[in-house]
């Protein structure tokens, strides 16, 4: 897994297609909650659902098609959606959860606070992997 990590992060082809399939996600995530909230009047904790959803599905899309491309990929492309979902839904919680107190309870700006809860819900997502890859080497 270690060997893995390094070659991911030794390989600058492959680190900078990940680092702009995220920039995509971030990218979706705004322009999806804006248009939904801002435009649509959903309310703000479905409109942050749906932002995030889009994101994970796009990203998702890219890494699978893109970024990671030349690796062999196990199973059905659904199964690893399923798989790759089901992780990053407890992110997505955290980061509805976190806008909602962001935005309502403190004010802050919509951007701002996606921006925040973005970044909440990537933190809880890495930390949740690294625990999963640990518990794999053991």
């Amino acid at each position: 897994m270690i060997e893995n990590l390094k070659k991911i992060f030794t390989d600058f082809e492959t680190s900078g297609k990940f680092l702009a399939t995220g920039l995509t996600g971030v990218l979706v995530d705004n322009a999806v909650l804006v248009f939904t909230h801002t435009f649509l009047g959903i309310p703000l904790a479905l409109s942050k659902a749906a932002s995030t959803e889009s994101a994970i599905l796009v990203n998702f899309a890219i890494n699978d098609n893109w970024t990671f491309e030349k690796s062999d990929q196990p199973g059905t492309v659904w199964r690893r959606l399923a798989k790759s979902n089901s992780i990053r839904i407890v992110g997505l919680a955290i980061s509805v959860l976190a806008i909602l107190v962001l935005n309502k309870e403190l004010g802050i700006p919509l951007i701002a606070a996606n921006m925040l809860s973005i970044g909440a819900g990537f933190i809880f997502n890495y930390t949740l992997e690294s625990f999963a890859w640990k518990m794999h080497e053991e």
